[in-house]
Protein backbone atom coordinates (compact mmCIF):
# COMPACT_ATOMS: atom_id res chain seq x y z
CA UNK A 1 0.00 0.00 0.00
CA UNK A 2 1.02 3.65 -0.68
CA UNK A 3 2.00 5.79 2.04
CA UNK A 4 -0.91 8.19 0.69
CA UNK A 5 -3.79 5.47 0.72
CA UNK A 6 -2.31 4.47 4.06
CA UNK A 7 -2.84 8.02 6.04
CA UNK A 8 -6.47 8.00 3.57
CA UNK A 9 -7.49 4.83 5.04
CA UNK A 10 -6.02 5.99 8.83
CA UNK A 11 -8.72 9.05 8.35
CA UNK A 12 -11.59 7.41 8.02
CA UNK A 13 -13.52 5.97 10.85
CA UNK A 14 -14.80 2.24 10.59
CA UNK A 15 -18.26 1.10 10.73
CA UNK A 16 -18.20 0.45 14.32
CA UNK A 17 -16.92 3.99 15.16
CA UNK A 18 -19.37 5.53 13.28
CA UNK A 19 -21.97 3.02 15.32
CA UNK A 20 -20.40 4.61 18.32
CA UNK A 21 -20.63 8.33 17.54
CA UNK A 22 -24.26 7.77 16.43
CA UNK A 23 -25.05 6.12 19.89
CA UNK A 24 -23.15 8.94 21.96
CA UNK A 25 -25.21 11.37 19.60
CA UNK A 26 -28.83 9.98 20.57
CA UNK A 27 -27.47 10.01 24.15
CA UNK A 28 -26.84 13.79 24.52
CA UNK A 29 -29.94 14.38 22.30
CA UNK A 30 -32.16 12.47 25.15
CA UNK A 31 -29.85 14.13 27.83
CA UNK A 32 -30.58 17.84 26.53
CA UNK A 33 -33.84 17.06 25.93
CA UNK A 34 -35.08 15.95 29.55
CA UNK A 35 -37.56 13.61 30.69
CA UNK A 36 -39.99 14.25 28.37
CA UNK A 37 -37.77 13.38 25.38
CA UNK A 38 -40.31 12.49 22.64
CA UNK A 39 -42.44 14.35 20.76
CA UNK A 40 -43.34 17.70 22.32
CA UNK A 41 -46.44 19.21 22.03
CA UNK A 42 -46.37 22.59 20.65
CA UNK A 43 -49.16 25.10 20.16
CA UNK A 44 -49.24 27.90 17.58
CA UNK A 45 -51.04 31.11 17.65
CA UNK A 46 -51.39 32.91 14.53
CA UNK A 47 -52.51 36.70 14.33
CA UNK A 48 -54.20 38.99 11.79
CA UNK A 49 -52.47 41.85 10.99
CA UNK A 50 -53.67 44.84 8.76
CA UNK A 51 -51.22 47.71 6.82
CA UNK A 52 -52.22 50.68 6.22
CA UNK A 53 -50.21 54.65 6.32
CA UNK A 54 -48.44 55.21 8.98
CA UNK A 55 -50.46 58.30 10.47
CA UNK A 56 -48.69 57.84 14.49
CA UNK A 57 -47.20 61.18 15.47
CA UNK A 58 -43.85 59.35 15.48
CA UNK A 59 -44.22 58.39 12.13
CA UNK A 60 -41.53 59.52 9.33
CA UNK A 61 -43.36 62.30 7.46
CA UNK A 62 -44.23 61.70 4.10
CA UNK A 63 -41.73 62.89 1.29
CA UNK A 64 -41.42 63.82 -2.07
CA UNK A 65 -38.27 63.47 -4.11
CA UNK A 66 -37.87 64.36 -7.64
CA UNK A 67 -35.40 61.93 -10.25
CA UNK A 68 -34.07 62.86 -13.46
CA UNK A 69 -34.82 59.68 -15.52
CA UNK A 70 -31.57 60.57 -17.72
CA UNK A 71 -28.58 60.55 -15.31
CA UNK A 72 -30.44 59.56 -12.12
CA UNK A 73 -29.53 62.57 -10.28
CA UNK A 74 -32.05 63.65 -7.51
CA UNK A 75 -33.22 66.37 -5.16
CA UNK A 76 -33.20 66.19 -1.29
CA UNK A 77 -36.46 64.91 0.38
CA UNK A 78 -39.01 67.85 0.38
CA UNK A 79 -42.34 68.21 2.71
CA UNK A 80 -44.35 68.79 -1.16
CA UNK A 81 -43.84 68.10 -4.71
CA UNK A 82 -42.73 71.54 -4.81
CA UNK A 83 -39.33 71.62 -3.99
CA UNK A 84 -38.59 68.69 -6.44
CA UNK A 85 -40.17 70.84 -9.25
CA UNK A 86 -37.97 74.01 -8.31
CA UNK A 87 -34.91 71.19 -7.98
CA UNK A 88 -35.88 70.15 -11.84
CA UNK A 89 -36.11 73.02 -13.42
CA UNK A 90 -32.64 73.76 -11.78
CA UNK A 91 -31.15 70.41 -13.11
CA UNK A 92 -32.73 71.19 -16.41
CA UNK A 93 -31.18 74.64 -16.68
CA UNK A 94 -27.42 72.55 -15.99
CA UNK A 95 -28.35 69.70 -18.21
CA UNK A 96 -30.68 70.82 -21.48
CA UNK A 97 -31.03 67.53 -22.61
CA UNK A 98 -32.49 65.91 -19.51
CA UNK A 99 -36.22 65.85 -20.65
CA UNK A 100 -37.83 63.11 -18.37
CA UNK A 101 -38.21 63.46 -14.35
CA UNK A 102 -39.96 61.27 -11.97
CA UNK A 103 -41.23 62.32 -8.75
CA UNK A 104 -40.49 59.61 -5.98
CA UNK A 105 -43.47 59.57 -3.00
CA UNK A 106 -42.53 58.15 0.05
CA UNK A 107 -45.18 57.45 2.75
CA UNK A 108 -44.46 55.24 5.51
CA UNK A 109 -46.90 52.54 6.26
CA UNK A 110 -47.19 50.53 9.14
CA UNK A 111 -48.89 46.78 10.24
CA UNK A 112 -51.44 47.21 13.09
CA UNK A 113 -51.81 43.78 14.75
CA UNK A 114 -55.35 42.15 15.04
CA UNK A 115 -56.68 39.83 16.83
CA UNK A 116 -55.22 36.81 17.90
CA UNK A 117 -56.56 33.02 16.41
Amino acid sequence: MSGERQDRDREQPSLADLGRRGDDLAERIRRHLGPQSGARRVTYRFREHTIGLDRRPEAEPHSFTMQCADCGDHSAPHGSGEGGTEWAVAHLKAHPGHLAYREIITRPYRFEPGVWR
